[in-house]
């Protein structure tokens, strides 16, 4: 019933800028208020119909509106509350576990077809395959230890709870960029090593393949997250992006 618009907020016809970057307030309107564009055509995730939508002339009061700064610390205490953290550091926890997920489905479908596939030409499965089951290690220890690596941080949220701070918030941006990197490795690794089976439509580590590239394209699971940190962890100064 509901959409959440992210606006750029300006003066002048230019964007206002904060010492953190542009000047953002989120604005909830409701989706009769909406004109939905069918722009959806995508490599991967192509089942989300995350279209564009457009907002003509809404006005917004104050109470539907959430400044960017004000996302950045947790929601007040209340007994609705979901959880002691801000936006900006919750966004990753919506994001990464889909990665996970087809990284896991990757690596299981892989399996299957391993003991199933005998190569042209070969005279063993794949799963006999010793630069395969080497391959394949890897690419499982990557995903288990990116998952242990999202965990943590999850569990130092709870610790810290409405008290995380920039160091929290440094810590789940490194943990949901490398996340990125091992589940698109691992998934890669499946889709290489089961040859020409991959190529088609039809094939599930085809579509892990499209699916892991489009979900950590989202900025909460962004490389950038390497470089900002790194200057945070050098300047103490943490920024979403330059």
């Amino acid at each position: 019933d509901w959409l959440v618009c992210t606006a750029l907020v300006s003066k002048d016809g230019q964007p206002t800028l904060t010492p953190r970057g542009p000047d953002i307030v989120m604005l909830f309107v409701p989706t009769s208020a909406v004109h939905f564009r069918d722009t959806w055509f995508t490599v991967g995730l192509r089942g989300t119909g995350s279209n564009h939508f457009r907002v003509d002339e809404r006005f917004v009061p104050e109470e539907l509106a959430v400044r960017k700064a004000r996302m950045a610390k947790a929601p007040p205490s209340r007994a609705s509350r979901g959880y002691p953290i801000g936006y900006f550091d919750f966004g990753p926890f919506s994001t990464a576990p889909v990665a996970l997920g087809i990284a896991r489905d990757a690596l299981d479908t892989f399996h299957e077809t391993a003991h199933a596939k005998t190569p042209a030409s070969g005279t063993q499965t794949l799963a006999a395959n010793h630069v395969v089951q080497e391959r394949f290690a890897r690419a499982e220890i990557a995903v288990y230890a990116t998952r242990l690596l999202l965990y943590d941080a999850a569990r130092q949220i709870v610790a810290a709870a409405a008290e995380g701070g920039d160091a929290l918030s440094a810590l789940i941006r490194l943990a949901s960029a490398s996340l990125a990197e091992s589940t698109t490795e691992a998934v890669e690794a499946t889709y290489t090593l089961a040859g020409t089976t991959s190529l088609y439509a039809t094939s599930r580590l085809e579509r892990c393949f499209r699916d892991v590239h489009a979900v950590t394209k989202h900025i909460a699971l962004s490389y950038t997250h390497f470089e900002t940190v790194g200057d945070y962890l050098m300047n103490d100064d943490l920024v979403m992006r330059r």
